[in-house]
């Protein structure tokens, strides 16, 4: 069925991995999200929603350096978003870099601050203190 699938999607291979990827993660099955993902990018280097979606699992699973590198990655290529400051926010902190998270933050409070991802910053930091 797979193969099958991956016959008609033709040139958007990569995105169809990237979709299997997101629907296998979705059902908690976090190997085979990250796998779907792994070979997408193998298409297609700049596959950017598969870059963010592994940074996210990454983090999830505690990986927070590998998490990094991920995102990294993508807001190399990746206009700023509140999610991806939000998860930079949270790697940040999950590694102990105060500086980086403030960064982070700030920059969501300044340019997102009306985002669902500003209530869960302003959540996270009264639940610090």
């Amino acid at each position: 069925v797979l193969q099958g699938a991956m016959e008609k999607a033709g040139d958007d291979r990569a995105g169809y991995l990237c979709l299997l990827g997101w629907s296998r993660w979705r059902l908690e099955q976090p190997g085979p999200a990250l796998e779907a993902f792994r070979q997408a990018l193998a298409i297609r280097q700049d596959q950017l929603d598969s870059l963010f979606e592994m940074a996210e699992l990454a983090f999830d699973a505690g990986n927070y350096l590998q998490a990094r590198a991920f995102l990294d990655r993508y807001a190399a290529s990746a206009p700023v978003s509140a999610t991806s400051l939000w998860l930079a926010y949270r790697i940040e902190r999950a590694l102990g870099d105060d500086d980086q998270a403030r960064m982070s933050s700030a920059k969501l409070k300044r340019d997102f601050a009306m985002s669902p991802e500003m209530s869960l910053l302003l959540e996270a930091e009264r639940a610090q203190k």
